[in-house]
């Protein structure tokens, strides 16, 4: 498809991709295909309706709905979709994937928004969804490293985060990661090793108080 797509790019290509890209009974693999070859091979008014459409339906599958915001941030990177992004990122109904795909969009495409920074900080401080809270903050130490004005974003969330599991690679606890941000970018800072002492000692997560004691060692040597 993604061959026939830049090799034919006339009208009977693009009706077959929309004719994909919008069937109820067609396997989600390739509709996510015809959406993304939609976008980087037709970027007109038309694809833009349509990525639209997909990213705000109600029903539609999830893995289209996250490849139209993803195409959509990409390929048409104006105000509107900002808009869009911004609205997305903070919807009620929205599932934690859905949100991780939009939050991610707007960091990489519209870092320099002084709109995407606030809306980082306040979901990496305030949103109900932890995987929200611990992509915010990967968001942030990604796009705005060494701000020293983000310091107590990440302080507050390893120190305070209400997170109650285990941290591994499938479910990262937010303290964890505001941890590990803090130890790579303000090793200096007068409060970091208080905190390493602190969570090390206290945190009721054994990963998080393994990694804070071996973050300890490695200072002692």
């Amino acid at each position: 498809m993604a061959q026939l797509a830049q090799a034919y790019k006339d009208d009977s290509t693009k009706t077959l991709l929309l004719q994909l890209a919008t069937a109820k009974d067609v396997d989600s693999f390739v509709q996510q295909t015809a959406v993304a070859q939609l976008a980087q091979a037709y970027k007109d008014d038309s694809t833009k309706t349509l990525l639209l459409q997909l990213a705000t339906a109600k029903d539609v599958d999830s893995f289209v709905q996250r490849t139209a915001v993803a195409q959509l941030a990409q390929a048409y990177k104006d105000d509107s979709t900002k808009t869009l992004l911004l609205k997305l990122a903070t919807a009620q109904d929205n599932n934690w994937y859905m949100q991780e795909i939009v939050v991610k969009q707007l960091a990489q495409v519209y870092k320099n928004d002084l709109d995407t920074k606030t809306l980082l900080r306040q979901l990496a401080s305030a949103d109900e969804d932890y995987f929200v809270r611990g992509i915010a903050v990967q968001q942030l130490a990604k796009v705005y490293k060494f701000q020293s004005e983000l310091f107590e974003i990440y302080y507050n969330c390893a120190a305070n985060d209400p997170f109650e599991h285990s941290h591994d690679d499938i479910i990262p606890n937010p303290r964890r990661v505001a941890l590990e941000i803090i130890v790579k970018q303000y090793p200096q800072h007068e409060l970091t090793l208080p905190l390493l002492c602190d969570r090390a000692e206290n945190d009721p997560d054994e990963q998080v108080r393994k990694y804070a004691q071996k973050k300890l060692a490695e200072l002692e040597k």
